[in-house]
């Protein structure tokens, strides 16, 4: 919303990262196994450090907060909890939805935008 509500000259042709923190993603799983337990949801996640395929991205969110004064402030604990209310009240049914996955979202928005080109 804020870039949304940005003024167009100060984000036009920008790109920036909302990040709360920059963690690896075994970090960011084992963060989240102990969000779950502390709502009493066990997991058996065990974080494997040496992953031939892991992905690790080292990412900073200090431009959006300098050029437009933002800084995310919803963590990990309060991220897993929401989602957790997501799913108990319903908000979430189908996970195989391409909107919960990036690179199925992109996919799908390129098909949508590649189809409405041709008719």
């Amino acid at each position: 919303m804020t870039c949304l509500e940005a003024d167009e000259v100060a984000i036009s042709g920008q790109i920036f990262n909302v990040v709360f923190a920059n963690f690896r993603v075994c970090e960011m799983a084992l963060r989240i196994r102990e969000a779950l337990r502390d709502l009493g949801i066990d997991t058996d996640l065990k974080a494997e450090y040496i992953q031939k395929k892991a992905r690790d991205y080292r990412v900073s969110g200090c431009k959006m907060e300098r050029v437009l004064g933002f800084k995310p402030g919803v963590g990990i604990q309060e991220s897993v909890k929401h989602t957790i209310d997501e799913f108990q009240r319903g908000g979430i049914k189908d996970l195989d939805q391409p909107n919960y996955y990036n690179i199925r979202w992109f996919d799908y928005l390129e098909k949508v935008h590649t189809d409405s080109i041709f008719d």
